[in-house]
């Protein structure tokens, strides 16, 4: 489900040059289901179900500047930017098969945008947060139109995207008894004893 509306305003500064702006309001929601049943020539099984879902709403504005030196010409310039102001993300799953007669080969998780856990082989891990954040780009489009007669018209446009960086908190936390093993982003692995801190 995905709703974009919003309001845009206009002015003519002269007989050749105008301006306009529009503000956006996004409110998008998404959900995504899917199971997987594998079973394999011996009789064993594999199954596999998750469940993502995610709401995100931003504001997007819009500044435009429109240029006519003669009748048939028009030049165009627009600048957007992307604005994510709150939202919610989460995810759930379990992956089990048939070849653990007890729960340790089943795997359950639950990820939302503040933190994720998750429980395998007997053990319990606390995972990074999901993010319900989409890409925050700023976008400038230029355009340039020429109206040869009222049955043609000839338009040139370019757009240019710029990049997008989103920094988060990798860490996780794994216990397995009597070890607390904390892992960050980069992989680096610190092993403590639980039952010599107690």
């Amino acid at each position: 489900m995905r709703y974009l509306f919003g309001p845009s305003l206009a002015y003519s500064l002269s007989s050749k040059v105008s301006i306009g702006a529009t503000l956006y309001y996004l409110y998008e929601k998404n959900k995504i289901s899917s199971t997987q049943f594998v079973e394999g020539k011996s009789g064993s099984f594999s199954h596999t179900s998750n469940q993502d879902r995610r709401l995100t709403m931003r504001f997007t504005p819009i500044f435009g500047i429109q240029y006519m030196p003669t009748s048939r010409w028009s030049i165009g310039m627009s600048l957007r930017r992307y604005f994510t102001t709150a939202g919610h993300r989460g995810s759930s799953g379990i992956v089990s098969n048939s070849s653990s007669l007890d729960l340790s080969g089943t795997t359950n998780f639950l990820n939302t945008n503040r933190m994720g856990s998750q429980i395998q082989n007997n053990l319990i891990l606390v995972n990074p947060s999901e993010t319900y954040r989409i890409p925050e780009l700023t976008e400038i489009r230029m355009g340039v139109a020429n109206f040869s007669s009222k049955y043609f018209m000839f338009s040139y446009d370019a757009i240019y995207t710029g990049g997008y960086k989103l920094s988060a908190n990798r860490n996780r936390m794994e216990l397995t008894k009597p070890y607390l093993i904390l892992t960050d982003s980069e992989d680096q692995r610190i092993k403590v004893c639980i039952e010599k801190l107690l």
